[in-house]
């Protein structure tokens, strides 16, 4: 009984380790890329756009920046775009059509001690193609 004890109060302590170990791997978000170009750009850069009121299907308010301006002050080649693949730093990938780029919005989230990118289609019914940590945007 005493050598499941200490054989469990090990194996207790040393998951809390790796779980503690875990947690400080992941990187804080200052910065995502847009890969058409290679840019990189900080987070902080965003708000050299000017931010739009949006208002979602459910009703809620936020201040965003609209990726069509992004794209345009950037003097990225939309034209011949036909998908939009967004990553984020958890792994997730969300690819939507071009044909909805003017749908399309970036928030700034502060949110313990560092920022992120998050997408948000204000017209979805519900946001389950929201994407939070963006971290890389590919046009094809």
């Amino acid at each position: 009984m005493k050598k499941t004890l200490i054989i469990l109060t090990i194996l207790i302590l040393f998951l809390l380790v790796l779980l503690t170990i875990w947690k400080k791997d992941k990187p804080a978000q200052a910065f995502f890329t847009i890969e058409q170009d290679y840019q990189d750009l900080m987070v902080d850069d965003l708000q050299v756009f000017e931010q739009q009121e949006i208002t979602t299907s459910q009703g809620e308010k936020y201040r965003a920046y609209s990726l069509t301006e992004i794209f345009s002050a950037l003097k990225l080649n939309t034209t011949e775009l036909r998908e939009i693949e967004f990553e984020s730093i958890d792994g997730a990938v969300l690819k939507v059509n071009a044909s909805e780029l003017e749908n399309l919005y970036l928030i700034k989230v502060d949110y313990n001690d560092s920022d992120y990118i998050r997408l948000i289609i204000p017209q979805d019914e519900f946001p389950q193609r929201w994407l939070k940590y963006i971290e890389t945007i590919k046009l094809r």
